[in-house]
């Protein structure tokens, strides 16, 4: 548990202070979702913005999980350590933030009627 909350914590400052580091990014992770203060927007646009947040999901398993040379099959079976693992870490964490900044916006309209962002 404490490595789940370090994680939180590292990531909560790396959006919110000013020398974060996806600070100048947040607000971008949600601007593009075109969503206005009402709750029938939201609605009307889930199909879209879920579809928009799985392609940009799908560029990691383009440009990182099949970038091995060997082709898309060469990880099947074996496992996965070592430089390839370190090398998705700051993927996983970027998709963390992503998914916290969106799910703090989704709440925030619904509960508050905008997103705050």
């Amino acid at each position: 548990m404490t490595h789940v909350s370090s994680l939180a914590s590292k990531l909560q400052t790396a959006i919110s202070s000013s020398s974060g580091a996806y600070h100048s990014n947040y607000t971008s992770w949600v601007s593009s979702w075109n969503i206005q203060s009402s709750r029938q927007a939201t609605f009307n646009n889930t199909e879209a913005i879920t579809t928009a947040f799985a392609q940009e999901s799908n560029e990691y398993v383009c440009t990182y999980v099949l970038s091995d040379p060997r082709g898309p099959n060469s990880y099947n079976g074996a496992e996965l350590f070592g430089a390839y693992t370190e090398g998705a870490v700051p993927i996983v964490e970027i998709s963390l933030a992503r998914a916290a900044v969106r799910l703090a916006a989704w709440l925030n309209l619904i509960f508050a009627g905008k997103t705050g962002f």
